[in-house]
């Protein structure tokens, strides 16, 4: 396989001559806008020693990392493209390239000794967006705030403030993120490929001192299990605060859904 040069300005040929073909059921579209990527890098609300970038495909995003982090550790899948990463950055001393699924990848053993405060950055892809979000949650302490672009309906979810905007990643977010914001919109002329929908950076800012239990992958799906039942349908009325037994989940702002999870965690 020939690797092509750096700094690319076309991906369809760089993708035909690495032999990669973008997976429309995996919403795989590389970000290719210098500018929006110099703009995710800037996102992060204070300085940090070491980016932590999930999935770079292309490195557009990797480039705009490399000229603010001290450190870069990038994480591809795929061996193609992480060959074409290798020739493109290999020669600089701070990028560090990890092969391997993000989703897999023990995070706690790879990451915490690396210099902090540490960011952790991913465009990604829709099909693993909320996944991967939920592995933040599990390492959250590990970063002080986590930077994503993601397809807009699953960065609503995160930064809902109830109704039926919200689902369990809503929840998972409200728990474990100090602040969740919605920083800018992306549009689809930034990715290769184009995508029929528009994409949405946000920022996570951990909460201090949360720490992930198996009860936080239990409970969110226990309470939208019966989204359209009445409330007293899916937990003991004894959990109910008055008013609340007729009411269905996405009936409830984020607080008292957060409210009731709370109580499903006491013993």
């Amino acid at each position: 396989m020939s690797i092509p040069g750096p700094n690319p300005t076309n991906p369809r040929r760089i993708l035909e001559e690495i032999g990669f073909q973008p997976s429309k059921a995996r919403g795989q579209n590389f970000l290719v806008s210098e500018s929006t990527a110099r703009k995710i890098a800037g996102s992060a609300s204070g300085k940090f020693a070491t980016a932590v970038e999930i999935g770079p495909g292309l490195g557009a995003l990797t480039e705009a990392l490399l000229a603010v982090a001290p450190e870069v550790h990038a994480i591809e899948i795929d061996r193609r493209l992480s060959a074409y990463l290798s020739e493109r950055f290999g020669s600089e001393p701070s990028f560090h390239l990890i092969e391997s699924d993000a989703l897999d990848l023990n995070w706690r053993e790879r990451f915490s000794g690396a210099p902090a405060p540490r960011v952790l950055f991913g465009n990604l892809p829709y099909s693993v967006g909320a996944p991967l979000i939920e592995k933040f949650f599990q390492n959250v302490d590990l970063f002080t705030e986590g930077v994503f672009c993601l397809q807009s309906e699953v960065a609503d979810r995160l930064v809902s403030a109830g109704g039926r905007g919200m689902g369990p990643i809503t929840l998972l977010a409200h728990r474990f993120s100090l602040r969740r914001e919605k920083l800018f919109r992306i549009p689809p002329g930034a990715f290769y490929p184009r995508p029929k929908v528009t994409s949405t950076v946000i920022r996570l800012v951990p909460r201090p001192g949360v720490a992930w239990t198996p009860l936080d992958a239990e409970i969110p799906r226990r309470l939208f299990s019966g989204r359209r039942k009445k409330l007293s349908s899916v937990l003991p009325r004894r959990l109910l605060p008055a008013g609340l037994a007729d009411k269905r989940i996405d009936e409830l702002d984020v607080d008292t859904a957060a409210f009731l999870a709370d109580r499903l965690r006491e013993p």
